[in-house]
């Protein structure tokens, strides 16, 4: 496949590409006529003649179009041009789970049951709407610069009462996100969707997925270690140690997680709606507070920069103690300026307002 950087096509000036597969490339793009960004996903020109693939690329198109929820990205249009189809989907400016667990630190527990929140509410309006997304991992969940979750790439997903597009006995997906009767290449539901988020937060938790996929091919072991719930539970693989850095998991978040590995569907969650429930008291913040406590630890943690000319409004809860904010006010003035190699002052404003600290942070002209 061909690189289409700085082309124009269709109202669509392209740009760097973002990644590529087996079934085509994702670029950054600008959609001309409404001057907006935009991710183009393009499918590769030799599998435009497959009825089979071409139905999964329109599906994901119409499913994500269906769905209008602050949790889903949106897509915008999908279109042929030449012989390539095409589907253009809403920007989001940050960086995949998969990108935050490449960097080798275990994400608090406190960020865990936020993100996990932000998911479930986005697999609850799927849900109710009939879908499964049934490749739920990592790289298909962004976090924005801003906090923001969203869930992408619906390739493979498929009404929950349509027959699918996979023929019985074939698993579609990817270990170990898939649950163990998508493994067996049996139908699966809602629940197993759950069971992909189940495995997502012991990731983020623990640092690695509960279960090694095989390098042998040998996937009847992997099956039968799944239908036998053999992993290691996270109270001995993320024992909290803080003196070393850990961070203690609450044991409700440990219930819940090992409740959405379940090998039986029956034992998991009942639906998205339920586990974002039980979630939502996790949550040391108020539930409508979870892009504040991302932004604010993805900005601590380095995991975003301060470009040039860029103004971050950041917060934090009012409830914590105010020397531990203003400590970090500071720090992230000092990083920040560092990160950009620029010299000058930073300045902060922090006001509280409906139980936040909010704080302002520009470089100056």
């Amino acid at each position: 496949m061909q690189d289409a950087t700085g082309k124009r096509i269709a109202g669509y000036e392209i740009g760097d590409e973002l990644g590529r597969g087996g079934m085509g490339v994702v670029n950054a793009a600008r959609q001309t006529n409404l001057d907006r960004p935009v991710v183009l996903k393009r499918l590769r020109r030799e599998l435009a003649d497959d009825p089979g693939v071409v139905e999964r690329f329109l599906n994901e198109a119409r499913t994500a179009a269906s769905v209008h929820h602050p949790n889903v990205a949106t897509v915008y249009d999908c279109f042929r041009h030449r012989s390539e189809w095409y589907i253009a989907q809403e920007h989001v400016d940050g960086v995949d789970v998969g990108q935050l667990l490449a960097r080798g630190e275990r994400l608090p527990p406190r960020v865990v049951v936020h993100i996990a929140l932000e998911i479930a509410r986005g697999l609850e309006a799927l849900h109710d709407r009939g879908t499964v997304h049934r490749d739920l991992k990592p790289g298909n969940v962004m976090v924005g610069r801003e906090g923001q979750v969203k869930l992408v790439d619906f390739g493979i997903a498929r009404s929950s009462t349509s027959a699918g597009l996979t023929r019985p006995g074939t698993a579609l997906g990817t270990p170990p996100y898939l649950s163990p009767e998508q493994l067996a290449g049996e139908r699966g539901d809602t629940r197993s969707d759950l069971y992909a988020l189940g495995v997502l937060m012991y990731e983020m938790l623990t640092g690695a997925a509960p279960y090694e996929v095989p390098e042998d091919d040998a996937w009847a072991s992997l099956s039968e270690a799944m239908r036998k719930e053999r992993y290691a539970r996270l109270r001995r693989r993320a024992p909290g140690n803080e003196e070393r850095g850990g961070h203690r998991i609450p044991r409700e978040l440990r219930r819940l997680v090992h409740a959405c590995l379940r090998a039986k569907p029956a034992r998991r969650p009942a639906s998205a709606r339920l586990l974002k429930r039980r979630l939502e008291p996790l949550a040391e913040e108020a539930a409508d507070a979870t892009r504040q406590v991302i932004a604010s630890w993805a900005w601590e943690s380095g995991v975003f920069q301060r470009r040039e000319a860029e103004t971050l409004i950041l917060s934090r809860p009012a409830s914590e103690k105010r020397g531990r904010a203003t400590s970090w006010l500071m720090a992230a003035g000092l990083a920040a300026t560092a990160a950009t190699g620029m010299g000058g002052a930073w300045w902060f404003v922090a006001t509280r307002s409906a139980g936040w600290v909010q704080m302002l942070a520009q470089l100056p002209d």
